[in-house]
């Protein structure tokens, strides 16, 4: 479909990795969206966005590379700075999700405050006590640690939940002295033994 025709056309532009778009069922997804009046473009981030739009609708999973631009990666920074730019230019598009929604949960902290802070805990969905540790002195993080009431043992988390080799690496600590294994910036949240039991709860807008 060449730029003329989209103008006058809905058109979703969507990118994620290939391991990702390995577990969709594209086809029938593609198939939902014309029986809509939608054209389903897949981006290519090494390219000018201008260039394949216009989009009435940005549909990502740019986790990975947000966390990497996190982390420092240069070439991942830019990416995401040519998205953005691309967002601030078209604000009459949708994207799914917003990258600043997608950066709140890629961090544990402000994710869990965000949970703690809604009305998930009327319904028994509850977040064990956390603090955020950003030094690398031990001490100052064994105080913020104790001022936190969070007793031993504790699980230390990365602070990047997602997007990483080392986000899912966790360390239980279990006395003062195992204090200088935490490295920040990092997450200390008190121990729950939930026997290997885990719940995924889903948001759209006011229902989960």
């Amino acid at each position: 479909m060449d730029r003329v025709k989209r103008k006058s056309s809905k058109v979703i532009g969507y990118w994620m990795s290939e391991k990702k778009s390995q577990k969709l069922n594209w086809t029938d997804f593609a198939s939902v969206c014309r029986e809509h009046g939608y054209s389903l473009i897949k981006i290519n981030l090494d390219m000018p966005l201008e260039e394949q739009g216009p989009f009435t609708v940005i549909l990502h999973k740019l986790t990975v590379i947000i966390a990497s631009a996190i982390q420092g990666n240069a070439k991942a920074q830019a990416t995401i700075d040519a998205v953005e730019h691309y967002i601030r230019r078209h604000p009459e598009m949708a994207v799914i999700d917003p990258l600043e929604n997608v950066r709140k949960l890629l961090d544990r902290y402000v994710s869990y405050r965000v949970v703690h802070d809604s009305k998930l805990e009327e319904i028994d969905v509850f977040i064990p006590m956390s603090v955020e540790l950003t030094s690398d002195d031990p001490e100052v993080n064994l105080e913020k640690i104790v001022s936190a009431g969070i007793g031993f043992p504790f699980v230390c988390k990365p602070s990047v939940g997602h997007g990483t080799s080392d986000c899912h690496k966790m360390t239980i600590i279990f006395n003062e002295k195992g204090v200088v294994d935490c490295k920040p910036p990092c997450v200390a949240q008190a121990f729950v033994n939930h026997n290997a039991i885990l719940y995924k709860i889903y948001v759209l807008g006011e229902d989960f």
